[in-house]
Formats: structure tokens, sequence, C-alpha cells
């Protein structure tokens, strides 16, 4: 009898996408299932798919070639005609799509017999409105959804045996730690755990829109340069970079300790980095999901969120292990205030949430109703 037959489409390799596609292919070969990733041609000699998944899992792939019509409303399309593409090409898999966002309203350009073989995870479902028809996107993942073919993407949540989001059927942001407990070596020098000063720490991709430069002047705002340092972890986005050196040349000036990384981060660094700090910020002007708020909450590390009401809608049930505020200069300059004077003084245990086998097991029930 042959093997239950698994592709994961993903074009884009970028930011999160390969970890996914890793906890997927993990999850079926652990099972005796096959799986192949089918992804652009730019994905094989990137740093993502070299550190997070060609060295962490064996798994087949298939080549889509260039992407095309990036950033146009065309896009969306070329998405739908690869997933045509690969249904045909693997007559007996199925397809699950870990961002289909954009593709969600396209799905019924596809016959019955085609959707009924493909789950789709929507990554950023808006809110309910209350008013009918306000929000296209959450109308077309209602309609969709009705299938059982899509699986929102919740905030990283204790496990359970259901997971709901903003009224949908939902798989868990799933939290992985790639380091041992309480062993984080990369970024102990940096941070000088021997020093009463309090370490603040912002990770993954840097761009415009992690508002860096508004986090170290609401820091520079709460507590002088003796009380504070800054661990800058990621690889910087070449459009933000002028703006982010001006910024930290600033605070070096008045005095204040920075240290920038600019690099990809492997998952043991990015967990050491995160686990190094007493504060992570995650300030942010777009409504996006963020997986370190639940790396920060598994290693005991206080977050500071601000930004849209959707990140306090997200991280809700951290408790106390998390501070949000409106993203005003005034507001994020009181509360990063709270967290410096609290990181250090009181303890905050590590927090048990969701991770890869449950965020797959819930993504996986989309295929199962075919």
């Amino acid at each position: 009898m042959p093997k239950e037959h698994v592709i994961v489409l993903e074009p884009n390799h970028t930011g999160h996408r390969m970890h996914y596609a890793r906890w997927i292919a993990s999850w079926l070969r652990e099972r005796d299932m096959a799986c192949t990733l089918a992804t652009a041609s730019d994905t094989f000699g990137s740093a993502e798919y070299r550190e997070v998944l060609e060295r962490e899992v064996k798994v087949d792939t298939f080549d889509l070639g260039v992407r095309r019509h990036v950033g146009t409303s065309r896009y969306p399309l070329w998405v739908i005609n690869q997933l045509r593409r690969v249904l045909r090409e693997f007559p007996g898999a199925s397809v699950l799509l870990p961002e289909g966002d954009q593709v969600v309203p396209f799905l019924w350009l596809l016959r019955p017999r085609e959707r009924r073989r493909v789950g789709v995870l929507v990554m950023r479902v808006p809110a309910e409105t209350g008013r009918l028809f306000s929000n296209p996107k959450r109308a077309a993942v209602k309609l969709v959804a009705r299938g059982g073919k899509v699986r929102v993407l919740s905030p990283s949540v204790p496990v359970s045996s259901d997971y709901q989001w903003r009224g949908f059927a939902a798989a868990p942001d799933p939290v992985e730690i790639a380091r041992a407990e309480g062993c984080h070596p990369e970024f102990l020098p940096v941070t000088d755990q021997q020093s009463e000063r309090v370490w603040v720490g912002v990770f993954g991709a840097i761009h415009a829109r992690k508002n860096v430069t508004r986090v170290l002047d609401a820091v520079m705002s709460a507590a002088p340069p003796n009380r504070v340092g800054f661990l800058l972890a990621g690889k910087v986005h070449d459009g933000y970079a002028v703006e982010l050196q001006g910024a930290l040349a600033k605070a070096r000036e008045r005095g204040y300790i920075v240290h920038l990384e600019n690099r990809f981060l492997s998952d043991v660094e990015l967990d050491s980095a995160v686990a190094s700090v007493d504060v992570v910020a995650a300030v942010y002007s777009n409504d996006a999901p963020s997986g370190i708020f639940g790396k920060a909450v598994a290693l005991g590390t206080l977050v500071v969120a601000s930004g849209t009401p959707a990140l306090a809608e997200a991280i809700e049930l951290l408790g106390d292990r998390a501070l949000y505020c409106p993203l005003t200069d005034q507001a994020l300059t009181e509360t990063m205030r709270v967290a410096v004077e609290t990181a250090t003084v009181r303890h905050r245990a590590p927090l048990d949430l969701a991770g890869p086998d449950e965020f797959v097991s819930a993504f996986m029930e989309t295929i199962r109703r075919q």
C-alpha cells in the first residue's frame, strides 16, 4: 500500500515560512508519510532553507520556477496556477498551503474535486466587526471554512483539545525551543548576566514595521544608561539600515550599550538570544502574528507588546508574562519603565504552550476531510 503523500506548497522562503514547512515535514516523516516541498527556485540557495529545513529534515522537493507577479494583484492567481500544476503532477497527493491568505478568495477557481485535496492556513484573519460584508477577507475565509478546508493561525496558547480563534477552527502558532533550558551561551558575553543592567531585545527580521527607533527612544526615556542595554539580533532589511544606524549611533552617543547582530539567526541562536535578555519588545505597526511572544513566555522572559488592539488580544492568555500598551510614545515609555523596574525583580515562570505537533495535527484536519 503506497504511503500517504502530502505536498507543502510554499513558494516564498523568507521569514517564518521554512519553519512551518519543517514542522509539517517532520510530523509526516515520524508517521511514515511522504512529504514534498513545492517552492520557488530561489528557495534552494537561501540561508532559511539551508539552516531551517535542509539540515534538520530530509524532504523531497518540487521546483516551481521563478516566483512571478510578486506584490501585484496577479500573484494569487500565479499561486493558484502552481497549485493546479502540483495537483496534476501528484494526482494521489493532498496539498497544504501554510500561508494561504492571498489565495483564499480564489480557491473557488479550482474544481470541486481539486479543492477536496487542498488544506489552507490563514495567518491573519480579521476580527469580527458586526457589520455585514465590511471585511471581504473574513467573508472569504468564512465561506471556504464551511467545508473544513481552512484553519486560521491562533496566537501561541496552552495545549487544548479544540483550538478556536476569532470564530474559526484554528491551528495554534507553535512554540519550539531549540536549546536546553538554562543553557544559552551564545549571547551571555553580550548581555553580561553579572551586572544589574536590564537587557531589552528585538529579534527576528528587523524592518520599519518593528519600530526599533521608537523602542530605543522609549527605553532611553524610561531608564538611564547604567540601567539598561539593548540587544538587536536578526537580519536588517536594506531599506531600514540607514534609519536604524542613525538611531543606534544616537543611543551610543548618550552612553547606552547597544549590540546589533545583523544576520540570519539559527533556531538555537534565536532562542538563546531571547533567553539572554530580560525584556522582549514587540512593537508592531501591522496586525501580524509573532512567534517571539510564545518563545519569550516559554523561556520566562517578559514581553512588552505595543501596537494595534489585535496585539492585546493575542497576548491576553499570557497573563502577567506580557504587558500591552497602545503605540504612542507616552504609553510605550511608561510601559517600558514598568518593564525595566519589574523584569529582574519578579520571577515569571515559563509557560507550557502548544508546539509543532499540536499545530500540524490541527492543520492536517483540513485534508482529512476529503
